[in-house]
C-alpha cells in the first residue's frame, strides 16, 4: 500500500469519543467514516476499515495514535496503517485525522 498523508476536516456532531478533553476515539465512528473519505478521495472503491484500535494515548497534546486494517475488494488492495486523531479546534469540536503510514 503506498505511502500516504493527507488530513481531512470533520465536526464532532453527536457522540462517540467527543469527551471534554480529547478528540473522537480512534475507534469512534466519526473517524471510520474520516478514513473511508480519505480512502475514497485517493481512488479506493468501497473501503472499509476494520480492527480499528489505539496504539498510544497523548493525553498532554490530546492526540491518539491508532490502527486499522484497510480493506478494498475491487482493487484487491489491503492492509494495516497507523494514523492520528488530533483537535483542530476544540470548541468548535473539529478534528483532523492524519495517516501517519
Amino acid at each position: 500500500m503506498k505511502k500516504i498523508v493527507i488530513f481531512t476536516l470533520l465536526g464532532c456532531f453527536l457522540l462517540t469519543g467527543c469527551g471534554d478533553e480529547m478528540p473522537p476515539k480512534c475507534d469512534s465512528k466519526d473517524a471510520k467514516e474520516t478514513l473511508k473519505e480519505i480512502f475514497t478521495k485517493e481512488g479506493f472503491q468501497r473501503p472499509t476499515i476494520v480492527n480499528q484500535k489505539t496504539l498510544r494515548t497523548d493525553n498532554d497534546n490530546k492526540q491518539y495514535l491508532c490502527q486499522a486494517y484497510l480493506q478494498e475488494a475491487t482493487l484487491m488492495k489491503s492492509g494495516s496503517f497507523k494514523y492520528s486523531i488530533t483537535w483542530q479546534d476544540k470548541q468548535q469540536k473539529i478534528f483532523y485525522v492524519q495517516i501517519v503510514n
